[in-house]
């Protein structure tokens, strides 16, 4: 997303009680990890809960996520 982005994710037929979050969230469209700096990039765990079967999540601008689910 170009803005921070609120969503709210369900899944039907899923029953998890607790997630992770990756977000891969870069300061700019431009940033770079190099050989001085090769952790500048990097994807940040974000902890989730299931509110009633959604899974609310805060998404940076320019971000990429990937949600995975715990068995309950």
């Amino acid at each position: 997303p170009a803005r921070t982005l609120e969503c709210d994710l369900a899944f039907e037929g899923v029953r998890s009680t607790r997630g992770t979050l990756s977000v891969f969230a870069p300061p700019s469209l431009e940033a770079i990890a190099d050989v001085d700096r090769p952790d500048a990039l990097a994807p940040a765990p974000v902890a989730v809960r299931d509110t009633g079967g959604r899974y609310p999540v805060t998404l940076p601008p320019h971000s990429l996520a990937r949600l995975v689910l715990g068995a309950s």
